[in-house]
């Protein structure tokens, strides 16, 4: 799917520390509603994503921290 909302429901969903490399890891105005996603990036592993922040924004990578505000708890494991 092209849109973060529609990509959050197209594989399988485990916890968000759980995340392996590929996995997807999204980011919503209220983290336990799906419908609010507004963000995704790709987990590379060793604690980075890569991420397309917006327009005007080279896509670059970057750490995360698993408390960031607006984190989804929940990863999705494409495919599966």
């Amino acid at each position: 799917p092209r849109v973060s909302r529609d990509q959050y429901r197209a594989g399988a969903l485990l916890p968000v520390t759980d995340a392996q490399p590929g996995d997807l890891l999204f980011w919503a105005y209220d983290p336990n509603d799906p419908d609010t996603i507004h963000h995704v990036a790709m987990y590379l592993g060793d604690g980075k994503i890569v991420e397309a922040q917006q327009t005007g924004v080279p896509v670059h990578v970057r750490p995360v921290r698993w408390n960031e505000p607006e984190l989804v708890p929940r990863a999705v494991r494409p495919g599966v």
